[in-house]
């Protein structure tokens, strides 16, 4: 959570640091725009030299000097007096120069008025642009120090992902180490498992015989579960639900029951079952009669008959033992030390046995019942207990 935190940060730095370099840029592309117009609209004035003209110096008196003097030598015989054939010296030409006039020195043109508001806007254009520098410099520095900052956490992220890349082409190496030495197991075993299967083959073949000790059978003393199998199929028979609908219904028969001597009827279906009843009206005992008065007697049941219907749900082995079948249903629902009665006809005797190695294998006793073909299954009071084993 940390690192995402500390890259987000750095980013928004870097922003930053750009966001500046921006704004610096279009303020001076902005300010020489503005030079550049305003420039354009000044009036042109010619360029004059603005030096004072020195004046001419009085130029110094001309001296003309006299010709040099010219001796001619003629001979001895030549005799020439030495001063008076010679003529007399000029004197001194001396030549005056009058000065030349100064001319007035030339004023320098005025600047116009726009040219100095120009000049003023933009002298405050300029201070403008050093106080946004000003307040950007801290800024400019503080976004140059995020960017190294940014730079270092990107030199240390590319050196955590140098050091993870290279765990995993480690990690990669030692799985694929780890393949190669599990495919060898692999070819091992096949080898062995050949091996083993060639051996079975040559072996003669080993007949199981099972052994199994005759338990002790009981009679059936606590709760009691009936099953049906015939054409090897198993259905429950809900003896017990259609016991409690019969009292029910003889209760409510009383007025009739006490006028006649026996009755006859049927209850259910109950899951495919009917019950056929017979109830006889029998005097109470003595003790009876002592306790409960005179004028009262008794009902009784004493034959029973199941009769099966296009409903019952009958299953095969396969699909009795199976996860959600009604036989794995009542063996769920069914309490402890509970004995499972089941009536057996001729066809259903395999799987009898079958079922009842499951049912042992999970606590239950089992009773079993044999019924001759079309036999239905019945009872009175007269009739045998199951004994369970």
């Amino acid at each position: 959570m940390s690192r995402r935190r500390k890259k987000s940060d750095l980013e928004s730095g870097s922003d930053s640091f750009l966001d500046i370099i921006a704004n610096i840029v279009g303020i001076l592309i902005i300010l020489i725009v503005i030079a550049g117009v305003r420039v354009s609209q000044m009036p042109a004035t010619p360029e004059t030299e603005t030096a004072a003209i020195p004046a001419d110096p009085v130029p110094a008196p001309i001296v003309v000097e006299p010709p040099p003097k010219i001796e001619v030598a003629l001979g001895a015989a030549t005799e020439l007096p030495s001063e008076e054939l010679l003529p007399p010296e000029p004197p001194p030409l001396v030549v005056k120069v009058e000065p030349k006039p100064q001319p007035e020195p030339v004023q320098p043109p005025q600047p116009s008025p726009q040219l100095l508001a120009d000049i003023t806007q933009l002298q405050r254009d300029i201070d403008k642009l050093d106080r946004d520098v000003a307040e950007v410099t801290p800024q400019l520095a503080s976004a140059i120090a995020s960017h190294d900052e940014i730079a270092e956490a990107a030199k240390a992220a590319r050196q955590e992902s140098e050091e993870v890349r290279t765990q995993l082409a480690r990690l990669k190496a030692e799985l694929d180490a780890r393949k190669q030495d599990v495919a060898d197991d692999m070819t091992h075993l096949a080898i062995l498992a050949d091996e083993i299967k060639t051996r079975d083959t040559q072996r003669p073949p080993v007949k199981e015989i099972i052994h199994k000790l005759t338990p002790v059978s009981q009679i059936v003393e606590g709760e009691e579960y009936h099953f049906r199998l015939e054409n090897n199929r198993i259905s429950y028979v809900p003896l017990k639900q259609l016991i409690d609908s019969l009292k029910t219904h003889l209760g409510h028969r009383r007025a009739l029951l006490s006028r006649t001597r026996t009755h006859q009827g049927f209850i259910g279906p109950i899951e495919g079952y009917r019950m056929r009843y017979l109830v006889e009206r029998k005097p109470l005992s003595m003790v009876d009669e002592l306790k409960h008065g005179p004028g009262m007697f008794r009902v009784a049941v004493t034959a029973w008959q199941m009769q099966v219907t296009s409903e019952v749900e009958a299953e095969t082995a396969e699909e009795a033992l199976r996860v959600g079948s009604r036989f794995v249903e009542v063996l769920k629902a069914a309490p402890p030390e509970t004995t499972l009665t089941m009536w057996v006809y001729p066809d259903s005797f395999g799987l009898f046995r079958e079922l009842q190695t499951v049912v042992h294998a999970n606590g239950f006793n089992v009773a079993a019942r044999p019924l001759p073909e079309g036999i239905p299954i019945a009872g009175s009071p007269d009739g045998s207990r199951s004994a369970g084993q």
